[in-house]
């Protein structure tokens, strides 16, 4: 998982370095959907990693759950050109969406 994330990020800072910081993150629709994801899944994982070394692994499940959030989210992404899987996306994305989002709200009200 952490070479794989170490890969995304590699490809995603020549982009921001050839593009730069403000052209990355100013594209509009599916490219900057595609840029956050990747973005965030793989500052995820290096902060699992270094959660790990620095010996604060009582913190690695949030940031895991953030980071296959993302990556889920980034699949769907893909998935979604394609004919016979498109709609399944489409359907999982109505039905989980609100109900990740209900939860995610009500458990932030016990902190």
């Amino acid at each position: 998982m952490l070479a794989g994330a170490a890969w995304k990020g590699s490809k995603e800072l020549y982009e921001v370095s050839r593009a730069g910081v403000r052209e990355y993150f100013s594209a509009s629709g599916s490219a900057l959907l595609e840029n956050l994801l990747s973005c965030t899944y793989c500052a995820c994982m290096l902060l699992v990693f270094l959660l790990n070394v620095f010996g604060y692994s009582s913190l690695e499940g949030p940031v895991l759950a953030v980071a296959s959030i993302a990556l889920a989210g980034y699949l769907f992404f893909f998935l979604l050109a394609f004919k016979l899987t498109g709609p399944l996306v489409v359907i999982i994305s109505r039905t989980c969406c609100p109900r990740m989002w209900r939860a995610s709200s009500s458990s932030t009200r016990c902190f």
